[in-house]
């Protein structure tokens, strides 16, 4: 019999699909904290693909193309896991700003990641995530957009080693532009991919508060961000499907 695959404060045995969080610890008040996660545990081993949104809190797509993907995965049908992060950034989600407004000392976590265990409100949440996902992941795509400042769409950044090339590939060719990057810190998939996992990120819309609303592109495209939050959304259905299709040797 499988072990129960323990992340932050859930333990999930194959074939399913258990809700918890990512202890960060106390804010000022002494209010516990936690970044949610879904977990999603196929019926059959294979390998753990993260899915992280809301690295900045002002890009509502990664959230969305998280719920829209995830709605459609079946543990049964599965081999292997997706753990689904929609929002990593709580506070900065909440505010509906790129960081968290009560933390400017470190405002960026997509710049600072994994953090530090004694650092700043923003490092801490970082150092906690990384140290849920390290061990315990295969393939991770990080979501973003251009926030409230650009438009960041159909593009894929990617650690350089094979691992996220393949990864980035498997995306599809609705992804017309690839960068490569270092691997070993300052983001999820930059960190991912120094071991030689499997670490994208990918660019899905922006310059909205909202999916449909609130900024100058939203405002003329509502629809047709939703349209591209969900391309996204099959991409990573697809690159879920993919990931265990050859780890079953399809």
């Amino acid at each position: 019999m499988s072990e129960p695959l323990t992340i932050g404060n859930i333990s999930v045995l194959p074939g399913e699909v258990k809700r918890g969080g990512i202890p960060v610890g106390r804010d000022i008040c002494g209010n516990e904290r936690a970044i949610p996660v879904t977990v999603f545990r196929g019926a059959r081993d294979g390998p753990i693909l993260w899915l992280n949104g809301a690295t900045h809190g002002d890009e509502p797509e990664g959230p969305f193309s998280i719920f829209l993907a995830t709605q459609q995965l079946d543990p049964a049908e599965l081999r292997g896991t997706v753990v689904a992060v929609p929002v990593l950034n709580v506070g900065a989600f909440a505010a509906g700003t790129r960081g968290d407004p009560l933390d400017t000392f470190s405002y960026d976590m997509n710049r600072l990641y994994p953090g530090r265990p004694d650092g700043y409100p923003t490092e801490r949440i970082a150092f906690a995530h990384w140290q849920a996902m390290k061990d315990r992941c295969d393939l991770q795509i990080a979501i973003h957009s251009g926030g409230e400042h650009s438009y960041l769409a159909h593009m894929i950044f990617s650690a350089d080693n094979p691992a996220s090339w393949e990864l980035a590939a498997a995306m599809g060719p609705r992804w017309t532009l690839v960068f490569r990057g270092g691997a070993g810190g300052g983001n999820p998939g930059s960190m991912v991919g120094r071991p030689g996992e499997g670490g994208v990120t990918g660019g899905v819309g922006g310059e909205c508060r909202g999916l449909g609303r609130g900024g100058p592109w939203c405002s003329v495209a509502g629809p047709a961000a939703v349209t591209r939050v969900r391309w996204l959304a099959a991409s990573v259905r697809g690159v879920s499907l993919w990931s265990w299709a050859v780890t079953a040797g399809c």
